[in-house]
């Protein structure tokens, strides 16, 4: 954002940087005797670095996998494909989005998927299995 005040010749200035949220200024004031011309001054900002930590529980609490704990830059796009646990779905399979302003923590949550076994009649199993991921969607 511009800022403009006027200062007489000689006089001294000191000006506090403005916030700007997700960043930081690479000084936080500007300060100087005032001359007989007219000052433009540059501030850089730059992008703040912040934590995304995602956690991998089971629908019970207990973790599943490692955490993945990743440093970004604010406004960063992030894509994280979650582990693959046999036996076990993932929601969501992909955590994705813009890096905000602040630390953040996500929990990918684990569930059993139920496997079913086929038997003949005599109760032998046959090699036949099949994964049912949700109610109603199963495969072989």
């Amino acid at each position: 954002p511009d800022f403009v005040k006027q200062y007489a010749i000689g006089s001294l200035y000191e000006i506090g940087t403005p916030a700007v949220t997700g960043y930081k200024p690479e000084t936080e004031f500007l300060n100087d005797q005032m001359g007989k011309n007219d000052l433009e001054l540059t501030v850089v900002y730059t992008a703040e670095t912040y934590e995304l930590v995602i956690r991998f529980l089971s629908v019970d609490g207990k973790p599943v996998a490692d955490d993945v704990v990743l440093k970004l830059k604010y406004g960063e796009p992030y894509r994280v494909e979650v582990p693959q646990i046999e036996g076990m779905k993932a929601n969501p399979e992909v955590v994705e989005g813009i890096m905000s302003p602040m630390d953040q923590a996500t929990t990918v949550l684990y569930n059993a998927m139920p496997e079913i076994r086929f038997f003949d009649s005599y109760g032998t199993p046959l090699r036949v299995k099949t994964t049912c991921q949700l109610e109603g969607d199963c495969f072989e």
